[in-house]
């Protein structure tokens, strides 16, 4: 199982199919295997990433407020370590602020 560290926690993350890279960003309290009914769709035309969001599912817990440029940066960590220097960004609900945020970094 992939995970990067990032500001003192552990990140999980993922990949799944081949083509153009698409950064997939779950909401508040969602792990990113709530993309399971649209990744398998996705996987056919896109490499896709996908993370745990730090407090969610395999990623660590740590204490504190999580701010959305916090979660941004962690989304940031992930794409460099899956070697994506861009990608494309599918952010639902909270996940979509922080996929602005990225865009912004």
């Amino acid at each position: 199982m992939p995970f990067v560290e990032n500001q003192g926690a552990k990140q999980y993350w993922d990949e799944q199919g081949s083509g153009e890279p698409l950064l997939l960003i779950m909401g508040l309290s969602y792990p990113s295997y709530m993309w399971h009914r649209s990744r398998p769709v996705l996987a056919n035309s896109y490499r896709t990433i996908a993370l745990d969001n730090r407090g969610v599912g395999q990623s660590d817990v740590p204490p504190g407020i999580y701010s959305i440029a916090l979660m941004a940066s962690d989304a940031v960590a992930v794409m460099d370590a899956a070697g994506v220097e861009g990608a494309h960004v599918f952010g639902v609900s909270m996940g979509g602020m922080i996929a602005q945020e990225f865009a912004r970094q």
